[in-house]
């Protein structure tokens, strides 16, 4: 957190203090051996970093979003670390940083300001799992598609009623 606080810094130093800032594809591989990429974790380890990420996520007003990653492992037994980012393994048994999860959300772990939403969104491809936003859910982003999409349905909702 030392080099997100020096940012923080350096965003006030160019007058940006009020710049939010998102955390995208935070996550911790655990794996049994070190190597260039990470340090060796074991899956409690894993856990315990989950938990101080969203502590440490909640604690700084200008951290508005934080998205872990990831649901799966996308191997089995293996010791590359893209591997074991996943809150469960690949036969989807759960580790214990899914167990940490379930109670950062619930809010046993860290406690989340009023403003600080958690959702999740499981897929198979490798996508973010959790994600701390302190943007209201009325106020979220819309991805074009989906604007689109809605758009088209009010028209459509608005030339059957005519």
């Amino acid at each position: 957190m030392m080099q997100l606080e020096a940012l923080h810094e350096r965003l006030a130093d160019l007058g940006r203090p009020d710049l939010p800032l998102w955390l995208t594809e935070f996550g911790a591989p655990s794996i049994p051996v070190a190597n260039g990429y990470a340090p060796a974790l074991t899956e409690q380890q894993q856990a315990d970093r989950l938990r101080t990420a969203f502590a440490l996520a909640a604690r700084f007003d200008w951290i508005e979003n934080l998205t872990w990653y990831e649901y799966r492992d996308s191997c089995t037994h293996s010791p590359d670390p893209e591997c074991n980012f996943g809150l469960v393994r690949s036969d989807l048994s759960p580790k214990p940083a899914y167990t940490a999860l379930r109670k950062v959300i619930a809010g046993s772990t860290a406690k989340l300001r009023p403003r600080l939403f958690l959702s999740s969104r499981i897929w198979e491809a490798r996508v973010p799992v959790a994600r701390a936003s302190k943007r209201p859910p009325s106020k979220r982003v819309v991805s074009k598609r989906q604007a689109r999409k809605r758009k088209a349905m009010k028209r459509k909702a608005l030339s059957a009623s005519r």
